[in-house]
């Protein structure tokens, strides 16, 4: 996890669902506000909190091994806690960003409720990182914002939502 932090990348694993339908969800985010999230399914072989925790940490494991490209010496599992990971001798695959639209002359702005919207997704974000994020884009207020970057904009505001309240909840002890 150091090389992550030195990349100015973070990992969120959550898990979520209900007791027959559980899955780990998991985001890499860059501090820019690009993020990466999917969903791995979580299979219990015993239902209790002894299967719960170990399907939990091999979901978790897995799901961050497969998404940084690295394998492991253990297949299985079974050794979990002296397994090592080596980097994969491939040439990465790459993954083009979408760029912020150029800002022309205003149309096609976003309607209220769009802006309602924009600022339920940031609930726990600060008002001055919400306007840091809208300049961004080339806007001086949410008024301004264009349809076309609206999910854009929406994408980076709720990653760092997710990451304030990740990160309030591990401050917090929770």
């Amino acid at each position: 996890r150091p090389i992550l932090a030195e990349n100015n990348l973070f990992v969120v694993q959550l898990p979520e669902g209900s007791h027959d339908d559980l899955y780990l969800k998991t985001i890499i985010g860059h501090v820019s506000g690009e993020f990466l999230s999917f969903k791995t399914p979580m299979i219990l072989e015993k239902k209790n909190a002894q299967g719960f925790g170990s399907a939990l940490t091999y979901v978790r494991r897995y799901s961050l091994v497969s998404a940084l490209g690295l394998e492991t010496d253990d297949d299985d599992g079974s050794a979990a806690s002296s397994a090592t990971f080596a980097v994969k001798n491939h040439k990465p695959s790459t993954i083009t960003l979408q760029k912020p639209v150029a800002k022309h002359a205003k149309q096609n702005l976003i309607s209220e409720a769009q802006r309602k919207r924009l600022y339920a997704l940031a609930k726990g974000v600060s008002e001055p990182e919400i306007k840091s994020i809208i300049k961004e884009y080339g806007y001086e207020s949410s008024k301004e914002i264009e349809a076309q970057n609206y999910d854009l904009i929406c994408a980076k505001l709720k990653t760092k939502a997710e990451f304030h309240s990740v990160t309030k909840k591990t401050n917090s002890g929770v």
